[in-house]
């Protein structure tokens, strides 16, 4: 212990506290609204804009920054990922095509780094300042999974009931939902727990409704995973374009998505529900966002 304080730069719990960087951000940018931040692995960046469109829709902000940021890339976080079993092995030899979510052959998830930031505002707010609208964030529900610590729940109840919640949030019914933006991280049980969840509360939209798989190019971003997916989302709205989810050949018939794969899906489309859940945390998250109409 005395030769290894020696080490430790006075600084060094600045460099680590998770709410490092919500911290720095308002700082540089004389943010003067609630900050906080959530801990809640890859559901973290949907809680964090859920919690943000709360504090807009009270009145407490005009405008915020949230989103999320990550890296597991490291001895300690790769280690933790193996020991559980839940790293991609089957294509090591073949790397860029390892992570398939809701794919027969997928085998696990892959670590990857980063992270996005959305801009959430009231709407008279961004229409004084001129802003580009990408969409509108309509609903937002939360759930945890008190099935296990680290097993998804075998029904996928938890992300069902987070949809729902979202859902009602909003005001919207299933059959009115054009596209699900999954997690899809890759692993046997998370795909088919989450898929199981999605159906349950889509009821008979659940099997066709079309699904944005995007960790199959990009890996698992932890914290960060869903901010991209919300901001692919936006913009998947914005372009009506679904981009296909790579490494999927053939979804597998026990998770009965339609996932998008192959080709993009050019839509038009008005409501969208983005899910999250964590790897081992047991929360769950969902958000639907809308097309702004003129």
């Amino acid at each position: 212990g005395s030769e290894g304080m020696t080490n430790l730069t006075p600084l060094w719990l600045l460099k680590f506290l998770p709410n490092m960087l919500s911290c720095h951000v308002t700082i540089v940018h004389d943010a003067q609204a609630p900050s906080n931040t959530i801990t809640c692995g890859e559901a973290s960046s949907h809680l964090a804009v859920g919690e943000a469109f709360r504090t807009i829709a009270r009145g407490a902000a005009d405008v915020c920054i949230c989103g999320g940021a990550e890296s597991k890339i490291t001895p300690m976080g790769l280690m933790r990922q193996q020991l559980l079993k839940r790293l991609a092995t089957k294509y090591n030899d073949r790397p860029q095509e390892a992570c398939r979510p809701f794919d027969t052959n997928r085998d696990g998830i892959v670590i990857s780094e980063g992270g996005g930031l959305l801009i959430l505002e009231g709407l008279e707010h961004a229409r004084q300042r001129g802003a580009r609208i990408y969409c509108e964030v309509a609903g937002f529900g939360a759930s945890n999974n008190s099935h296990s610590w680290s097993e998804p729940h075998p029904t996928g109840a938890g992300i069902a009931l987070a949809i729902r919640k979202a859902l009602d949030d909003a005001g919207l019914g299933p059959d009115q939902v054009d596209l699900v933006g999954a997690c899809g991280c890759g692993t046997v049980a998370h795909d088919l727990s989450e898929a199981r969840g999605i159906r349950a509360a889509l009821s008979a939209r659940g099997s066709s409704v079309p699904v944005l798989a995007t960790k199959g190019a990009i890996g698992n971003n932890g914290a960060g995973s869903g901010a991209i997916d919300l901001g692919i989302a936006a913009l998947c709205i914005s372009k009506g374009t679904v981009p296909p989810a790579r490494n999927v050949d053939r979804v597998d018939p026990e998770c009965g998505l339609n996932v998008v794969a192959g080709a993009p899906l050019q839509t038009a489309l008005r409501n969208v529900v983005s899910t999250a859940y964590s790897l081992g945390g047991g929360q769950n998250a969902a958000l639907v966002l809308k097309r702004m109409e003129a």
